[in-house]
């Protein structure tokens, strides 16, 4: 790991000389170099065959790999920590103390509890499946020193979930919803998320076996949205023009049940009702490409169980 985060620093400092330079069409001995190096560090670290393995000739795609090689960080401390067979306090309060977030578990007689426990069980079960998720518990977060709320001054605040690899929580918690990694086609990079359970829970790619699953619940800003009735839409959209998006499916929470707390934020507690048959996606799906306008709220553990 150490070694594929050397070539990245070595590319990022050949890119600054070569941007630093007026003329770099005399210098494809650098480009060359670069896409030596580009070779070497594929070959540490494994992509699948897509365009995700692109020559880092750029600052952006350097960046996208130092946060792949963080996360990567996060998940071999994470084993590490679980293979210790006895583990020391000082060394899971390290872990913990790295953490962006302080994380404590929300009691059962509070308001928001009831209300996220709702929000959790009412959509979510799938027509003619024998398996459900039902909310176990509920961990309230809480930014480490800082505000929690850092929105557009126009906002709309609505709780929805997020849903992602176990290895991604990780990083999450340690930096934030920093790095978007999430791109259409060749539109934006955003972050996805849904009002809906079991859309959220289909990021997670649990096996048949998992008996338990985890979802973030977010505080997001849907200001300043735009409507899409299809992703391919969502593509036409030229520049860096987008703020958030909704892409609408067939299934939408009815508005009437809809509940306020907090500091007017609104929890789509209706029920998901099937609203538009044309509709390409099956549930509502709400795209932020803005980080500030994400605010970890509360991470639910949820019980798998069968009829």
């Amino acid at each position: 790991m150490k070694e594929s985060e050397k070539i990245l620093v070595k590319i990022s400092e050949d890119l600054e000389k070569l941007q630093s330079q007026e003329n770099v069409v005399n210098h494809q001995d650098d480009y060359n170099q670069i896409t030596k190096m580009s070779d070497e560090f594929y070959k540490l670290i494994p992509h699948l065959p897509t365009n995700q393995q692109s020559l880092l000739d750029k600052k952006i795609n350097v960046d996208s790999k130092f946060s792949l090689i963080k996360t990567l960080n996060y998940v071999l401390e994470a084993f590490d920590a679980i293979n210790k067979t006895q583990a020391s306090k000082d060394f899971l309060e390290k872990l913990y103390d790295n953490l962006k977030f302080d994380i404590s578990p929300l009691e059962k007689t509070v308001k928001d509890y009831d209300i996220i426990e709702r929000y959790g069980n009412e959509n979510s079960r799938l027509a003619n499946s024998i398996l459900y998720p039902v909310v176990k518990s509920i961990f309230k977060c809480t930014l480490k020193g800082v505000n929690n709320s850092n929105y557009l001054e126009q906002s709309e605040k609505t709780l929805l979930w997020y849903g992602d690899r176990i290895c991604c929580y990780a990083g999450i918690l340690a930096e934030g919803f920093k790095y978007k990694d999430r791109i259409m086609g060749a539109g934006q990079a955003f972050f996805s998320f849904s009002e809906s359970v079991i859309k959220a829970m289909s990021s997670c790619y649990l096996d048949r076996s998992d008996k338990e699953a985890f979802l973030f619940l977010c505080e997001v800003d849907l200001a300043k949205k735009l409507e899409f009735p299809s992703y391919e839409a969502v593509n036409k959209v030229q520049g860096n023009e987008l703020i958030s998006a909704k892409i609408i499916g067939k299934m939408s929470s009815s508005n009437e049940k809809n509940e306020i707390f907090e500091d007017k934020i609104t929890v789509p507690l209706g029920k998901l009702e099937a609203i538009n048959s044309e509709a390409n996606i099956l549930y509502n799906d709400f795209l932020i490409y803005n980080s500030d306008q994400i605010s970890l709220r509360y991470i639910v553990k949820f019980e798998i169980k069968s009829e």
